[in-house]
C-alpha cells in the first residue's frame, strides 16, 4: 500500500525513494503487478476505506477475480473433468492460506501463465497473439515465470518449427523489455530484477574446491535437457514439465508460502489425469495440503508476524 500510493504520487521515482530509505523489499514486482495492485488502491480511495479489514478486501479483490479466471482456464483445458478441477484447484488450502490469509501475490502471474499455456496449446486462430500477451503479462508480474519460458519454447519448437518459435519468443521478450524499460534505474534493478528473494537460488550449493555447483539451477537445466530430448510434446506433457520446473525450486530452495501457489494449477492437472480412484486422489491431495499448512503456520519463521486474527498474532 505505501509503495503503490507513492508510485501514484511520485511516478518512477518511487523505486529510488524506497531504495534510499532501505526498504528494498517494498515492492519487488514489475509494472503489470503494480497496475493490478493499483486497482486495489483505487477501490480503497473510491470508497474512502479506513478499516484494515476492508483495505485487505480491496487489495485482494484482483487476486480473487484472477482466481476465478484461472479456474475457468483449467475447466476449459479439461471440460469433461471440470468437477475435479474445481475441487483440486479452487478448493486448495494452499491458495486459501497463501493468497487470502498470508497476502501473497503469486496467483496473479500464475493465472497469466495458465492462460498462456491454454492459448498456445489450443490451436486457436489468434493463439499466438493471445498467448504472447498473456505470457508477456506473466513476465511483467513476477520474474520466476522466466523458468517456464524454455519449456514453452521447446514445445513450440517441436510443434511449429524453429522459425515460428524464435519469432514468437522474440516478440514476447521484446514486449517484456519495453514494459520494464521506462522504469529502469539502479533502484529498479536491485529491488525488482535482482531482489533479495532471488538470492535463495544460490543458497543451496555443492562446493568442489573453488567451484560451486548451484543445485537448484543444475536441476532445472536437467529438466530442460530432458525436455529437449523428447521427440514430441503434447499439452499434458507441457503442463507437467512446467510443474516439475517449479517443483524443483520448492524442493531444493528454502521456499516462501506463496511459492507453492506456482504449482497448484499444475498439480491439479496431475491429480485430474492420474488413472486412480478419484476419492483416493483427494485424500492424498488433502495430506499434502495438511503438511503445507502445518509447516507454514506452525514451524515457518520469517522473523515477522505471518498471520493474525483481529489484533492477536498467531
Amino acid at each position: 500500500l505505501p509503495f503503490v500510493s507513492s508510485f501514484l504520487e511520485e511516478g518512477t521515482a518511487a523505486w529510488q525513494l524506497f531504495y534510499e530509505a532501505g526498504k528494498t523489499d517494498a515492492f519487488p514486482y514489475p509494472i503489470v503487478m503494480l497496475c493490478i495492485q493499483g486497482m486495489g488502491l483505487f477501490l480503497v480511495q473510491l470508497f474512502s476505506v479506513r478499516s484494515l479489514f476492508w483495505v485487505n478486501v480491496c487489495f485482494k479483490m484482483p487476486s480473487l477475480i484472477l482466481d476465478f479466471v484461472c479456474l475457468r482456464f483449467l475447466v476449459k483445458l479439461f471440460p469433461s473433468k471440470r468437477k475435479y478441477a474445481a475441487v483440486f484447484y479452487f478448493g486448495s488450502p494452499v491458495i486459501l492460506y497463501a493468497v487470502y490469509m498470508h497476502g501473497q501475490l503469486d496467483l496473479i502471474p500464475t493465472c497469466f501463465l495458465v492462460a498462456a499455456v491454454f492459448y498456445l496449446s489450443s490451436g486457436h486462430d489468434y493463439s499466438y497473439l493471445f498467448g504472447g500477451l498473456c505470457l508477456s503479462a506473466a513476465l511483467l508480474s513476477k520474474q520466476h515465470i522466466l523458468a517456464a519460458v524454455p519449456i514453452l519454447f521447446l514445445y513450440l519448437l517441436k510443434r511449429d518449427g524453429c522459425k515460428r518459435a524464435i519469432l514468437f519468443f522474440s516478440g514476447v521478450l521484446a514486449v517484456a523489455f519495453l514494459g520494464m524499460f521506462p522504469f529502469f534505474s539502479e533502484a529498479f534493478y536491485k529491488m525488482v530484477l535482482f531482489n533479495a528473494e532471488q538470492s535463495i537460488l544460490t543458497q543451496v550449493a555443492l562446493k568442489f574446491g573453488s567451484v560451486k555447483l548451484y543445485v537448484p539451477i543444475a536441476a532445472v537445466l536437467l529438466v530442460y535437457l530432458a525436455a529437449y530430448g523428447m521427440h514430441r510434446m503434447n499439452r499434458d506433457l507441457l503442463l507437467s514439465l512446467i510443474g516439475i520446473v517449479f517443483a524443483v525450486f520448492l524442493a531444493l530452495c528454502p521456499p516462501m508460502p506463496g511459492w507453492y501457489v506456482w504449482i497448484v494449477p499444475f498439480i491439479t492437472v496431475f491429480f485430474v489425469n492420474v488413472d486412480q480412484e478419484k476419492y483416493k486422489n483427494i485424500w492424498i491431495y488433502m495430506v499434502l495440503n495438511l503438511f503445507y499448512l502445518i509447516y507454514f503456520i506452525v514451524l515457518h519463521d520469517r522473523g515477522r508476524v505471518d498471520l493474525f486474527a483481529g489484533r492477536r498474532d498467531l
